[in-house]
């Protein structure tokens, strides 16, 4: 079934996930796009590179959409990245599944255009693993 992008909502939380606010002004949301990464177990034997599956890196969140420079959730997102503190964060899609994962805001840039509006982008690294629900 396809789920409809319009309507999904991104937070953020800084006391364990009891109080979720809400980052306003996202236009798009891309990832996780982590990817586990490869253990080479090749022996003098092997007759081509052998590899186990390690562990799975969730990878990185990245936000897009227009600066709110009254935005709780933006403040939030921007104070994180300066303080270097490690957030909850939570996806949820307009079915009403959900992604959350502990990360920290490695990027928060502006951006500003002729004849455009100011945007903002959030980049987000995950820290272990994701909740599906």
């Amino acid at each position: 079934m396809t789920i409809e992008a319009q309507g999904t909502t991104i937070e953020i939380s800084s006391d364990g996930g009891s109080v979720w606010v809400e980052i306003l002004g996202i236009t798009s949301v891309e990832g996780p796009d982590g990817e586990a990464s490869d253990i080479d177990v090749t022996t003098l034997k092997s007759t081509a590179k052998e590899y186990l599956t390690g562990l799975p890196d969730e990878g990185n969140l990245s936000l897009s959409g227009f600066h709110k420079s009254t935005d709780p959730g933006q403040d939030m997102a921007r104070a994180a990245k300066v303080s270097r503190a490690t957030h909850d964060f939570r996806v949820t899609y307009s079915d009403a599944t959900t992604i959350s994962f502990e990360g920290g805001v490695k990027s928060a840039t502006r951006s500003a255009g002729v004849d455009g509006a100011l945007e903002a982008t959030f980049n987000i690294k995950i820290n272990g693993a994701i909740t599906e629900g």
